[in-house]
């Protein structure tokens, strides 16, 4: 039979055995713990470094024929946009109503004329020849890259932030 002692001594032995195994655990813990946030960390860097990349690349100029075609389709989208419906049909909203004067002088000084509108009537007076002379005088016409390009290394990179996103939904597995 078992001295009161000794089942004093066996349980001590086993307390510190489990302690010994909590202390073991949580050394495990906190280095697995260190390792994934390490290696996310460095897939984070990675993942802004590709970003940086895209934001640069999406930063890069024109090319000459980039330029013409945005250009042009500016130009066609605002001429409508802003002449008709920021410009001539409030004016004849205005005249309807009786605030003004049809096309008088007068009322298309106070409310097509302002400082505010200048601009906006430049897109009829614009024309689409005007745009290519200008878009063929530019000084270093070369400076850009294609449409093309730009999609085709926007693609590379999301490809790559993809793969590193799955990459980071991976430490849930650690």
């Amino acid at each position: 039979m078992l001295k009161q002692d000794e089942i004093v001594k066996i349980r001590e032995a086993d307390s510190k055995k489990l302690g010994k195994a909590d202390a073991v655990t949580d050394e495990v813990v906190g280095k697995r713990t260190s390792e994934i946030r390490k290696k996310g960390q460095i897939l984070r860097d990675k993942l802004q470094k590709k970003i940086d990349e895209k934001v640069e690349v999406l930063s890069l100029p024109y090319s000459r024929e980039e330029t013409l075609e945005l250009a042009l389709d500016s130009l066609r989208e605002n001429r409508k946009k802003w002449f008709f419906d920021e410009l001539l049909t409030p004016h004849l909203v205005d005249c309807q109503v009786g605030r003004a004067s049809f096309l008088h002088p007068d009322s298309v000084r106070v409310h097509l004329f302002t400082e505010r509108n200048i601009f906006k009537l430049a897109y009829q007076i614009i024309k689409e020849e005007d745009v290519r002379e200008a878009v063929a005088m530019l000084p270093d016409p070369d400076i850009g890259i294609s449409s093309s390009d730009r999609a085709a290394q926007i693609k590379k990179l999301d490809a790559e932030i993809a793969a590193l996103e799955t990459q980071v939904e991976d430490l849930k597995k650690l």
